[in-house]
């Protein structure tokens, strides 16, 4: 995925799939203009949340009906 916007206001849209949960882990890849790789990983309950209250709750009215 590519990186949206300026310089310094970046921003992407990541799909997440249904079975996203607080221990599920997002990676995140930035190759450098001169080809540096960097690398590092964020717990989605740190990273937003919001996302994983939102993922559980739709499970939940899943699992009512």
């Amino acid at each position: 995925m590519a990186f949206m916007g300026q310089r310094w206001e970046r921003r992407v849209e990541i799909p997440l799939p249904s079975t996203t949960r607080a221990d599920s882990e997002l990676w995140l890849t930035v190759v450098g203009k001169d080809g540096s790789v960097h690398q590092t990983m964020m717990r989605m309950d740190r990273a937003s949340p919001a996302t994983v209250a939102w993922f559980d709750e739709q499970r939940s009215k899943h699992a009512r009906h």
